[in-house]
């Protein structure tokens, strides 16, 4: 029997017993209190001296009769009753543990039960498979469970053990075993929760394991190659900037040389300038490929004043907020932990674009706001500049993304770097938008990464 089936006939019978002995008190008090109020009615209490004896006689009789019909109705009612409200939810819970017994078979996962008042584990048949060990290597205990893992692991579980029965959190971990019959060392994933009794103490906890060992070198396999793959393309793009540099600078020379000896026309200004505007272009998409690299893997965490993350960045966009009357306001920004490099671009991609993007008969006015609780640090970011259709709103933040087309001066990577570095911290970033009026930025940072 699995602990599922043992758990299900448990609850049944207890449930179909107490049911029956509910109503067979239930009749039997009736019975007896009609009987008894028709021998009252019969006798006369101005001779209860000479009936005392005849009443007490047929008051045990009337108690005797009341128990037994009593218990002869409920029993009618049970078998009459039983099968709908009874045996029918019973056989439709068997299905449904048919059903889940093939479903844990199949992904080979195991389920247990833990007493925590006796000490006493209960495990069901697929356990063994997981820790490739027979019945007889499992006793109904902690220890006989323990003696698997790697000696290095168990303090660690024990006590994600003890910080989950404390604060009534779900457990979810994670330990390594040595397999019975092949000795191979293997990840089990373990999940339970606790089950607590009406007066809200722990009683019991009940959960699963699972072997993940293959998740995690699957995992290994794909941080390696993701660590390869930005390492390819931050040497490509590094290695690109020198011949895109050198064409540049040739082609000012040869311009300047030209210039100084023939008359040139002003088709071959316009297609030397064609190149200049090219080779600058492909400069800063080179530069940007090089940030949105680098997000996740360069630099230090340390603790961020965000204030003067923004005192910074306008001191960096002195000349173009001087130009255009810029005004930047913030308020409630907090100091974090983070890696100043990726909150610097988060920042100062979010404030390029909204005075980029702001028509020139207006003066651009960007807001930002931080509210800080328990769950997250979250952020608005508003400008009152041209705004996004709402068809753009999730094209936007894809890689080489482009909407205003009419700007010439934008590589299609500011966003994509913006929501790279809020899914660093564990966030993510949202917008809202008027089209032809204004935009609000809103993103999250969790403090599980991120601690103020």
């Amino acid at each position: 029997m699995s602990l599922r089936d043992f758990q299900i006939n448990k609850y049944f019978k207890h449930k179909l017993l107490v049911r029956f002995f509910l109503l067979s008190i239930i009749f039997s008090f009736v019975i007896f209190f009609i009987v008894t109020a028709i021998n009252l009615g019969v006798y006369q209490f101005d001779s209860f001296s000479s009936l005392k004896n005849i009443f007490i006689l047929k008051t045990f009789l009337s108690l005797f009769l009341s128990l037994f019909f009593g218990t002869l109705i409920s029993a009618f009612i049970v078998f009459l009753y039983g099968k709908k409200y009874l045996i029918e939810p019973y056989e439709k819970l068997e299905e449904a543990d048919s059903r889940l017994e093939l479903a844990l078979e199949a992904s080979g996962v195991g389920t247990w039960f833990w007493d925590l008042k006796t000490n006493v584990i209960t495990w069901d048949d697929y356990i063994f498979n997981v820790y490739g060990a027979r019945k007889e290597d499992f006793n109904n205990d902690f220890a006989s469970f323990e003696k698997f893992i790697l000696e290095e692991d168990r303090e660690p579980l024990k006590l994600k053990i003890q910080e989950c029965l404390e604060n009534n959190t779900y457990l979810d971990s994670e330990f390594r075993i040595r397999r019975v019959d092949t000795g191979e060392i293997r990840y089990i994933g373990v999940k339970g929760g606790f089950l607590v009794n009406d007066s809200g103490e722990v009683e019991s906890m009940t959960g699963v394991n699972f072997d993940v060992t293959k998740l995690k070198e699957l995992n290994k396999e794909l941080l390696k190659s993701n660590k390869s793959l930005e390492e390819f393309v931050y040497f490509v793009s590094h290695d690109l900037q020198e011949p895109i540099r050198t064409v540049s600078n040739y082609v000012e020379l040869l311009m300047k040389y030209l210039s100084k000896n023939i008359d040139l026309d002003e088709n071959s200004l316009k297609y030397s300038g064609y190149v200049t505007e090219s080779a600058k272009r492909m400069r800063n998409m080179i530069r940007d490929i090089l940030t949105y690299s680098k997000v996740g893997s360069v630099g230090e965490y340390q603790d961020i004043d965000l204030s003067e993350i923004v005192e910074d960045i306008k001191m960096n966009f002195n000349t173009k907020i001087q130009e255009t009357s810029t005004e930047i306001s913030y308020k409630n920004l907090p100091i974090i932990k983070a890696r100043k490099f990726e909150i610097m671009q988060l920042f100062q991609n979010l404030i390029s674009n909204s005075i980029k993007f702001t028509p020139e008969d207006r003066k651009p006015i960007i807001e930002i706001d931080c509210v800080t609780n328990d769950a997250n640090h979250s952020f608005t970011l508003k400008d009152n500049g041209i705004g996004l259709k709402d068809e753009d709103f999730d094209r936007i933040f894809e890689v080489f993304q482009r909407v205003h087309n009419e700007f010439e001066d934008g590589t299609g990577l500011g966003l994509s770097i913006c929501k790279k570095v809020v899914g660093a911290y564990g966030g993510s970033i949202n917008l809202r938008s008027e089209f032809g009026s204004w935009t609000e930025f809103s993103f999250t940072l969790s403090p599980k990464d991120l601690d103020s």
